[in-house]
């Protein structure tokens, strides 16, 4: 278990669960992903809160998740790396929620890329999207994910 790669797929998770109210996650993803985000949030947020600059990376996450996700994702991949329980028990959850839903992986590695997007989607109705984006030189837009409706939103 790569402690940055739990770490990529629990922010990934928490997005959407911190970005919108939690009827239009639920109904997007269903209850059962529900109440699994909301033990990972809960596991993370009780074990990271006592640091203070662990708890500024949540609260950064929180407030703005796209802003904040990459301090929070090191935050998190740090203290994974540290205390081997801890990795096992958010793996473990994160094992749980992808049994769930249907499940969108995207790794890009690129040395030169132009105008790059990992997963362009109308809507998604539920389950769940993860990109990778390793590009060591870019120009123009570099977007991870673009969906045109709110989550669950879809026809």
């Amino acid at each position: 278990m790569d402690p940055v790669t739990i770490a990529a797929g629990a922010v990934a998770l928490l997005g959407p669960f911190v970005s919108h109210a939690a009827q239009e996650f639920a109904g997007a993803a269903g209850q059962a992903v529900w109440k699994k985000t909301e033990a990972l949030f809960s596991m993370i947020s009780n074990r990271l809160g006592g640091d203070q600059n662990a708890k500024q990376s949540i609260d950064n996450f929180v407030n703005d998740p796209a802003a904040g996700a990459e301090g929070f994702r090191a935050t998190l991949a740090t203290s994974l790396a540290s205390n081997p329980e801890f990795l096992k028990q958010v793996s473990d959850l994160l094992a749980e929620v992808k049994q769930v839903g249907p499940q969108i992986k995207v790794v890009q590695r690129m040395q030169e890329a132009q105008g790059v997007v990992g997963v362009k989607a109308k809507s998604i109705k539920k389950g769940g999207v993860d990109v990778t984006q390793e590009i060591d030189k870019a120009s123009g837009t570099v977007v991870g994910v673009q969906i045109d409706e709110d989550i669950g939103q879809g026809s």
